[in-house]
């Protein structure tokens, strides 16, 4: 609708509402009445639609969804729509039916409008739900995408912590028990892979050294996963979670043996924190929305709340994974689809997850919906004249 007609309309139905009211109450015509209260709700109508248009173009996500189609003030505006349409057509029904002709002409326009209407009504939840599958299946590519990008760095870090233990420097230090030369080594690899951890372990898995905490000597290491391979000779790599202060993390962990003179020294463990930056930079490059969950509560996301922040307020359904379906994320629902995460021994130990906007299904459905209602109102509006006909030959055979 232009702008100009849109800033006039409502002061149109005032002044319609205002001469039928006029008419009712100085005329003494009562069934006008109906009439008047149909005018004043179709303005109410036409403000809801003008204030939801307003506060779509709200940069506030909280006020963005409450313009957004199938929200609480979209249902009250509809349901005032079709009050005012019911308040319409019963007038327009009771002024009119005593004429043989009109009764007829009301039939048929009717039985027309209610096949069209649900010709229309079902070819739109048709296309909703196609759309939807869609999205879904481009959410499950995308959550592979993630776990590829996660292998794949898996597969990194484990050539580093390779290639870190068979460095003369490193075997040497090992061997010596060098602690301060053991530090500047591990410390060098954190900085320079963006670690979160570094460590040199004896054969009997307890730290040696360790990059983040200097201090720390002689602390238990390494899960029996871990241990099992490592004493094979086999290098690993896992995604491991972390508990820490109440909540947890998420880290890729790669451990290699340390072989001095065909025998093993110890052993080296790195650690990459899979959060908030690894995400950010996979969301960046692919343009996706992803999260990492643990025991169904967020790790982290690249969706944000209000405030900018990575959003941590929403968990996950208690149903099997994979799964597709609407999550709620600080209060903005979004299609969303997850898959497991395991670790070396293929037991799930976190979740992946991929979303988009709820509402990108009817901005992707918007253009053939228009075009489609477009389509039906011609329609309508070109039946009313073999309408009219047909019901002026069924009347007139009546005489």
């Amino acid at each position: 609708m232009p702008p100009a007609l849109t800033l006039i309309t409502p002061f149109l139905w005032l002044a319609a509402s205002w001469f039928i009211l006029r008419r009712a109450k100085f005329s003494m015509e009562r069934h006008l009445y109906p009439l008047f209260w149909a005018c004043l709700l179709f303005l109410a109508v036409d403000l809801a639609d003008s204030l939801r248009r307003f506060l779509a173009a709200s940069t506030n996500p909280a006020l963005f969804t409450l313009s957004s189609p199938f929200s609480a003030p979209w249902y009250i505006q509809e349901i005032l729509l079709l009050v005012a349409c019911i308040l319409l057509i019963k007038w327009v029904a009771y002024y009119l039916h005593k004429q043989f002709h009109a009764q007829i002409f009301f039939i048929l326009t009717t039985t027309s409008l209610v096949i069209f209407l649900v010709v229309t009504i079902s070819f739109t939840g048709l296309l909703i739900r196609n759309i939807q599958q869609e999205r879904f299946s481009q959410l499950n590519a995308d959550t592979k995408l993630l776990r590829y990008a996660i292998d794949r760095q898996s597969a990194e870090l484990e050539a580093v912590a390779k290639l870190a233990a068979s460095t003369t420097e490193l075997i040497a230090a090992t061997f010596n028990r060098n602690r301060p030369l053991l530090l500047s080594l591990l410390k060098s690899q954190a900085t320079s892979h963006s670690l979160a951890s570094a460590t040199v372990a004896d054969t009997g898995f307890t730290i040696i050294a360790q990059a983040e905490n200097p201090d720390s000597q002689g602390t238990p290491i390494l899960a029996d996963l871990f241990r099992a391979r490592l004493k094979s000779g086999q290098s690993v790599v896992s995604p491991i979670v972390v508990p820490t202060g109440g909540s947890q993390l998420l880290f890729l962990q790669a451990a290699a043996p340390i072989t001095s003179s065909a025998s093993v020294s110890g052993y080296i463990v790195l650690r990459l924190p899979l959060d908030y930056a690894f995400l950010k930079s996979i969301a960046s490059a692919t343009g996706l929305s992803l999260s990492l969950f643990t025991n169904r509560q967020i790790i982290t996301s690249t969706i944000t709340d209000t405030t900018g922040q990575p959003t941590t307020s929403v968990r996950l359904p208690t149903t099997s994974i994979p799964w597709s379906g609407e999550l709620d994320f600080s209060g903005l629902g979004y299609l969303t689809h997850i898959e497991e995460l395991p670790d070396i021994d293929n037991n799930p130990i976190a979740h992946l997850a991929a979303s988009v906007p709820n509402t990108s299904i009817l901005e992707t459905a918007n253009r053939s919906l228009q075009v489609s209602y477009f389509l039906v109102a011609i329609l309508l509006v070109s039946s009313l004249i073999p309408t009219h006909l047909i019901s002026k030959f069924i009347s007139s055979q009546m005489h």
